[in-house]
């Protein structure tokens, strides 16, 4: 219920900090290190094969040619996929 002209009340048990204490959550912080090597690194986007569904970076994968009966031009295969398929 609120009054016109008056603030509404705030419940200080139903609010939450938004930056909350970290060593409040689990016990340690998360170390100063880690987070600036994962802002350091670029982020390695890897991409799947066709055929096994591993994950790969871009240059371990060979693109399948538009005569192959088995996977569509364009698909993308690991090396051990490519050979077991034909492909190299």
């Amino acid at each position: 219920m609120t009054y016109e002209g008056a603030p509404p009340m705030i419940d200080a048990r139903l609010a939450h900090s938004a930056h909350s204490e970290p060593e409040k959550q689990h016990g340690d912080l998360e170390h100063v290190s880690e987070i600036a090597e994962r802002a350091l690194y670029p982020v390695i986007k890897l991409r799947s094969c066709a055929s096994c569904r591993g994950k790969f970076e871009g240059r371990d994968l060979f693109a399948v040619r538009d005569d192959h009966l088995t996977f569509f031009e364009g698909d993308e295969l690991c090396r051990s996929c490519a050979r077991n398929h034909g492909i190299l």
